[in-house]
């Protein structure tokens, strides 16, 4: 099986870039395990062209750099769950102030709140749900004094 996968920014962060899509991350390995060649380095929008007649696959992470303007971002994607989130940290239901409570004594849940700015998407499990809100305070009661 012949393929390729392209990292087009991965100079500082790209380790990161990989471990926030763990799914991509497992799939690559998986892929280079059966025989597939997985590369990641910067790749213009020149080499597109060349990508394409010597690949069967190429998958591209085009960041912020030349290539965002060939592979446009979906925001529809990413404002569904800052609306969200923003509703909710405005409105404040009963189980975000319980999360807000949870925080101010255990500093691995204040430190998953500031990490979910850049990616408000991690909130949906834990956050923006009753369900999960209590089943994430219930865990930690019971592994925490």
């Amino acid at each position: 099986m012949r393929g390729l996968i392209r990292d087009a920014a991965p100079e500082r962060g790209s380790a990161p870039r990989f471990r926030r899509l763990p799914g991509l991350a497992a799939w690559a390995e998986l892929f280079a395990r059966g025989g597939g060649r997985v590369l990641r380095h910067r790749v213009t929008p020149d080499d597109l062209v060349s990508l394409r007649a010597d690949h069967e696959l190429v998958v591209i992470a085009a960041g912020r750099g030349e290539l965002a303007g060939i592979f446009p971002r979906d925001e529809r994607r990413h404002a569904r769950q800052v609306t969200a989130w923003s509703r909710v940290m405005l409105t404040g239901p009963h189980h975000v102030w319980e999360l807000y409570r949870l925080a101010d004594r255990h500093p691995p849940t204040a430190d998953r709140f500031a990490n979910s700015f850049g990616d408000p998407a991690g909130l949906i499990d834990w956050f923006l749900h009753p369900e999960g809100a209590t089943a994430y305070v219930d865990g930690v009661r019971r592994t925490c004094p």
